[in-house]
């Protein structure tokens, strides 16, 4: 199990670098820029959306669905980020939805809210 999330993290990252910006595309604007600092990211992956469901459910801010949940830590002495933990959906391949999630749950531990969080 560990080797398979090793191989996708290291897949989403050459995606990452390989892939150029649209530059009709907005520019994210978030409540934070951690871009270029170091922190601890814990990726939580599920099998399917039920077994997500279940483990976000009591941390969840909001009560509409998600299928990709990130939450982020600030420390509270110096106001930075401490560390990042994302909650997904395990891909079934490179061109599936939960790919995405992955990628835009990444952008909220960099940047924090940078859209209209549901209530």
């Amino acid at each position: 199990m560990k080797s398979k999330i090793t191989v996708l993290i290291a897949l989403f990252t050459f995606l990452l670098v390989s892939c150029e910006p649209s530059k009709d595309r907005e520019k994210i604007s978030g409540t934070q820029d951690y871009s270029g600092i170091q922190f601890p990211i814990t990726v939580y992956t599920f099998q399917n959306q039920r077994e997500f469901d279940k483990a976000v459910k009591d941390i969840k801010t909001h009560d509409e669905s998600a299928i990709g949940y990130s939450r982020w830590f600030l420390s509270k002495t110096t106001g930075e980020m401490s560390r990042c933990e994302i909650y997904v959906i395990v891909p079934e391949g490179v061109a599936d939805n939960h790919m995405t999630t992955w990628g835009h749950e990444l952008a909220h531990c960099v940047y924090g809210t940078y859209h209209r969080e549901p209530k």
